[in-house]
Formats: C-alpha cells, structure tokens, sequence
C-alpha cells in the first residue's frame, strides 16, 4: 500500500528542437491535493535539487 507521500508518475517525453534536430527530453507534471496536504502551496517557489540520482523538491522559506 502507498503512503500519501510517495507516487508514482511518468516522466512525459517532450521534444526540443536545436541546430541538428530534436532531441527527446524527460519532461516532470505533478500536482494533487496530497502536495497540499505535504506543506506545498500553490503560488509558492520551490528549490529542486539532484543528490545521488534522486529529485529532492522542499518548499523555499523567504523570511
């Protein structure tokens, strides 16, 4: 059984078009009520950062 603070999502491919053609790149849409429900807001800025090949998202506190 999942926890409300894991999913499971496709990465979407999308297209770029540079000098020598296309490329194929991953592209990443989520959203739900759980994210609200995990301190997420919307309208709010997020840092997203790459630590040992994992995404890890954490809402930035301005103050």
């Amino acid at each position: 059984m999942k926890s409300k603070s894991n999913r499971i999502v496709r990465l979407n491919p999308i297209y770029s078009e540079r000098v020598f053609g296309r490329i194929l790149i991953p592209e990443l849409k989520i959203s739900g009520l759980w994210m609200a429900e995990q301190g997420f807001k919307a309208g709010a800025m997020v840092d997203i950062s790459v630590r040992q090949g994992e995404l890890v998202i954490r809402p930035v506190v301005q103050g």
